[in-house]
């Protein structure tokens, strides 16, 4: 219920706020809750719905590339948590963990990750000016 008071609202603020390319919500959207459905259908159950929702929504506000990031990093933080939860005997082996604390964790990771690509170009810059 909190996601469909929040939709509109994400909604409106890119539009008033809107990323770099108009498309990157939709986009974000789009592979947010894509991502999460085909895991959710995929393992029959395993997977909420809650958590499809709430990706998407998030999706709206970080776009493409942070929602891409913020997935890689819930699946990272999910997979070390559970781990260490696993070898400290605080889970059973088959018990089912929430992935929503996962995935807001990584939402703010992602959203406060500086998103200069000239980061992420430099290096092959760098290299390039050697040869």
């Amino acid at each position: 219920m909190v996601l469909l008071f929040f939709m509109p609202v994400f909604i409106a603020l890119r539009i008033f706020i809107p990323l770099a390319p108009w498309w990157d919500p939709i986009a974000g959207f789009a592979l947010g809750f894509g991502l999460l459905f085909f895991i959710a259908v995929a393992s029959k159950g395993g997977m909420g719905g809650g958590d499809v929702k709430l990706m998407g929504v998030l999706g709206i506000v970080l776009g493409w590339k942070a929602t891409l990031l913020a997935f890689i990093l819930a699946t990272l933080f999910g997979a070390v948590l559970g781990v260490a939860g696993l070898a400290l005997k605080l889970i059973k082996r088959g018990q089912r963990i929430p992935f929503g604390p996962y995935i807001v964790l990584a939402t703010f990771v992602s959203y406060f990750f500086p998103r200069d690509d000239r980061l992420v170009f430099s290096f092959h810059e760098l290299n390039a000016t050697k040869t």
